[in-house]
């Protein structure tokens, strides 16, 4: 699997136009831990990474939540 590479987009962010590597699995489903090229691992919110990047956590989110939360029928209490 490729680690998605993901920009900071968000101008007031410390890390803005920075690009760094999701490695670790996210905390919740509105942010990320980065790992940036110095070796800086910070948590990210996703509305501060760049559309493209935030386009692709969503769909990983959800697939996640589909994967999670959705039993097949026969694991399903009657």
């Amino acid at each position: 699997m490729e680690v998605p590479l993901v920009t900071v987009s968000q101008q007031s962010h410390s890390r803005y136009g920075d690009s760094g590597v999701i490695e670790a699995d996210a905390p919740n489903l509105w942010q990320q831990i980065v790992t940036f090229a110095d070796g800086e691992r910070m948590l990210v919110n996703n509305a501060d990474l760049d559309a493209a990047s935030a386009v692709l956590l969503e769909l990983g989110n959800l697939n996640h939540l589909l994967k999670t939360r959705i039993q097949p029928h026969d694991h399903q209490k009657s």
